[in-house]
């Protein structure tokens, strides 16, 4: 007999005791090579695996054909309309999405998640080396169990069912051919011995961590028996689902409609799953209804023909018929069957009931007068109920399904979908692959150094399927760390992310798009997969609440909204997950709007752009607004000045100011503050790999894989810095400005801070300024424009003179070379509050207008 075990395939007899210690041994060996395994690897082999079983005509797809028309499973259409499904079943999307429905996120195996509003981080961990045990009514069965031992990084073990030993060994050959490295393959083997071999069940049962039972009570029954103390069970026992159409879902689509969907259910895999509906009932007129579904039924037949009957089968099935033949003479009910054989079978009794089924298209029908009596013709099968396929008005689906589900029912669905589920829905009322996985809490600590294998599982994923980054990685051998891989520039996305190329992307995913390109002009974009967005904001959330966002708080998030813009959403997604309540006024709201909610809100903290935070700071003091709330202050976007954050003391009553966190739209969060950081002083956030290169800063996101940036050359200066003493582990740095902050003007380096610190020096000048530079004849000049506190006008140009001597007197540079005549003295222009041009995308003022360009 043919068996495989970890990528390779022998022959050998059915298992025994020895044997079955052995499989055991090794199983146990390979539960770090299935733990360790990065999603990225699994995804992609599976898929690949899918797209094998894609072609029709392929030598796999007629090897299979063959076989399980061979073994009489079921005939040959219904057996070709089941292996389309594979595809779809291993699509890389639809496991992402089970992943993520089932287990919150998709990559709950591979890394810690924190809990932003507690001191904790999570992650899953597979259970080990893990047993499923096939059932063999329909043969897709058996990879569904495969599938999500697989997913959830568990070593595989599956014990084919006596009806179906053939198919899983051709599925384990295509597994093994998409996944040559073998880190999928040589985690499963696929086994069999005799059923009800309690000596070798029990080897099982002592040695492993988890048992799947798909089958009879009578085997989960065994396998309950002695099951090991760190053994868990998952049983998947028989079911029983039926099918309600009710007298107002008939008038809405009527009888032919209703028949037609319920013969598709009836149909498919001749109500050998447990999703089959077995009985329907019915609320109205009864013989129109009866005769579409013969039809219906008959029509199916042609084109699904109904698979080879077992003896056994037929002789149960013929036993029904004449009972329903008897109720029929005696006026009880009506019968109606195929013209050939035993192809379909439809049962009426006028007596309401809920009747099994011998299978095999036998459908057995009886009225109900309304969802009360529904409900007690169901429940005294409740703890066997699955299924309900309803055809109902859309008014009274609520009523059915709260009912049903508590009777028993776990999966209510619409007619004719009865066996078509959705990835992540719930199967038999559980989430299987939650069962299959262990949580594990730890402090937040863990996640301060990020784990080197995050970093090398990048790499690795980005090589195998970025077409950049396989041309960039070329050369550099598997085993090359980061530092060996070159900077990522603004020019490199440029050229290589949408709507230009989509040669940086990993896979055709989908997610978030934003733009990003500060306030300089053309947007870039970079784009996320909700699930990375989402760890991004839950990152963002810590460092909120860790730098001073306090449960009970009201946040203002006056953030741009709109446009593609990132930072409003990602504040919006951040404050959810921390006890505050959030004000989502937007940057764009004007400040008199804004500045009237954070009063009438009773705000207690603000987060936006500076710009648009003294918007509002100038027109609360000239307005001299009282009764407001506003203790806390946060930043982000553009830097802020000690003059700023001085005006936004004053003006607004802030006597918290930080930052919300240092980031961009390209590398996503950088850093976040604790409380006991400085101005500019920040903690590495754990899902970055963070470098400081010739001062630069250069990050690292081992979260983004859909769109990898690695090294990425932020512009940003920096320096490390000692250990804070808050405690938090993780590295701490500070911000040193922009590496393209020293602007050269006629000779000089002009240093953009000097301009911030000698508008600071000016008494009734706003923060908010701009640097200007031009050519006049063949020289370089250089103006700075800066909006006034006030209304008034007439003192603009003592305003403007102050400044002039200020910037002389800040930049020991800009003096010299004005001193000897190569460049000009700076002009000063002072404008009205608003003044300022902003990006009307990002509400960011542009801090250098370079016109020599």
């Amino acid at each position: 007999m043919k068996e495989y075990r970890w990528g390779r395939f022998a022959e050998r007899g059915l298992l025994g005791m020895a044997s079955a210690r052995a499989l055991c041994r090794q199983a146990q060996a390979r539960r770090a090579l299935a733990a360790e395994r990065p999603l990225w690897k699994t995804l992609a082999a599976l898929d690949k695996t899918g797209r094998l079983w894609a072609e029709r005509g392929g030598s796999r797809r007629r090897r299979a054909r063959a076989l399980l028309v061979a073994s009489g499973a079921f005939s040959a259409p219904m057996i070709e309309r089941t292996l389309d499904i594979i595809p779809a079943l291993l699509d890389r999307r639809a496991l992402a999405a089970r992943l993520r429905a089932e287990l919150g996120r998709a990559d709950a195996l591979e890394r810690w998640s924190i809990e932003p509003a507690a001191d904790f981080a999570v992650r899953a961990a597979p259970l080990g080396a893990v047993l499923t045990v096939a059932a063999g009514n329909i043969f897709l069965g058996c990879i569904d169990s495969v599938l999500m031992g697989l997913l959830t990084n568990n070593v595989v073990l599956l014990k084919t069912s006596a009806a179906d030993r053939e198919f899983p060994l051709l599925f384990a050959e295509s597994l093994r051919a998409a996944d040559p490295e073998g880190s999928v393959a040589r985690t499963l083997a696929v086994v069999s011995w005799k059923s009800g071999d309690a000596a070798v069940e029990g080897v099982f049962k002592a040695s492993l961590q988890g048992i799947a039972v798909w089958g009879a009570e009578e085997a989960l029954r065994a396998y309950r028996k002695d099951l090991g103390l760190g053994c868990r069970l998952l049983e998947f026992g028989p079911k029983l689902s039926f099918a309600v159409v009710s007298r107002r879902g008939l008038k809405r689509w009527g009888t032919r409609e209703a028949a037609r969907r319920a013969a598709v259910d009836i149909a498919r895999w001749d109500q050998a799953a447990c999703a089959s509906p077995q009985a329907l009932f019915i609320q109205g007129p009864e013989r129109p209804f009866l005769a579409a579904l013969a039809s219906e039924l008959q029509k199916i037949s042609r084109l699904l023909p109904k698979g080879p009957i077992r003896p056994e089968e037929a002789v149960v099935s013929l036993e029904a018929r004449h009972r329903a033949l008897a109720a029929e003479l005696l006026g009880q009910g009506e019968i109606l069957a195929s013209p050939r054989g035993q192809d379909w079978t439809v049962a009426f009794r006028k007596r309401p009931g809920l009747r099994t089924s011998p299978l095999g298209r036998f459908i057995q029908i009886s009225p109900y007068r309304d969802l009360e009596q529904l409900a007690a013709l169901v429940s005294p099968a409740s703890a066997h109920l699955q299924s309900a396929g309803l055809l109902v008005a859309p008014a009274q689906t609520g009523d059915y399904a709260r009912t049903l589900s508590l009777l028993g029912v776990t999966r209510c669905a619409e007619l004719g979908g009865m066996l078509s589920a959705e990835a992540g829905e719930p199967h038999d009322g559980r989430r299987p692959l939650a069962e299959l996985v262990r949580w594990v809490s730890a402090p937040q600590s863990v996640l301060s150094m990020p784990e080197e294998s995050a970093a090398r599982s990048l790499l690795d994923q980005a090589r195998a399927e970025s077409p950049f980054y396989r041309r960039r990685l070329k050369r550099l051998g598997r085993d090359a760390g980061l530092s060996r891989v070159p900077p990522l520039t603004k020019r490199d996305l440029y050229a290589n992310t949408p709507p230009k190329s989509k040669a940086l992307l990993t896979w055709e995913g989908t997610g978030l798009v934003f733009a990003s390109g500060g306030s300089t002009g053309k947007p870039k974009f970079s784009l996320f997969t909700q699930d990375e967005f989402d760890e991004t904001c839950r990152w963002l959330a810590l460092g909120l609440r860790r730098s001073g966002l306090k449960e009970g708080d009201v946040v203002a998030n006056l953030f741009m909204a709109g446009n593609l813009w990132s930072s409003f959403t990602a504040i919006s997604r951040a404050l959810r997950q921390l006890p505050v309540t959030e004000l989502p006024i937007g940057g764009n709201a004007s400040p008199q709007d804004a500045l009237e909610a954070l009063r009438v809100f009773h705000a207690t903290a603000v987060v936006g752009l500076p710009a648009t935070l003294l918007d509002i700071a100038r027109l609360a003091r000239e307005k001299k607004v009282r009764g407001l709330s506003v203790r806390k202050v946060f930043y982000a976007g553009e830097g802020l000045s000690p003059a700023a954050a001085e005006e936004l003391r004053r003006s607004l009553g802030a006597s918290l100011i930080r930052s919300a966190g240092y980031a961009s739209v390209d590398a996503g969060l950088i850093g976040y503050q604790c409380r006991d950081c400085g101005p500019g002083e920040h903690h590495a956030a754990g899902l970055q790999h963070m470098e400081i290169v010739d001062g630069e800063i250069l990050a690292t996101n081992l979260v983004r894989r859909w769109m990898p940036i690695i090294r990425y050359r932020t512009g940003d200066l920096g320096r490390w810095l000692a250990p804070c003493r808050c405690g938090d582990p993780a590295p701490r740095f500070l911000l040193r400005g922009r590496r393209d902050d020293r602007l050269n003007v006629g000779g000089a380096h002009f240093d953009l801070e000097d301009a911030s610190r000698a508008v600071g020096d000016v008494k009734g000048l706003s923060p908010l300024h701009q640097a200007v530079i031009s050519i006049k004849g063949n020289r370089d000049c250089l103006m700075i424009r800066v909006e006034r506190r006030g209304r008034d006008a007439r003192r603009d140009g003592a305003l403007a003179a102050a400044l002039g001597r200020a910037l002389l007197a800040r930049s020991l540079e800009l003096r010299d070379c004005v001193a000897r005549g190569w460049l000009a003295p700076p002009a000063v222009e002072v404008l009205a509050p608003g003044g300022l041009p902003r990006n009307p995308r990002t509400g960011k003022i542009r801090a250098v207008a370079d016109l020599r360009k």
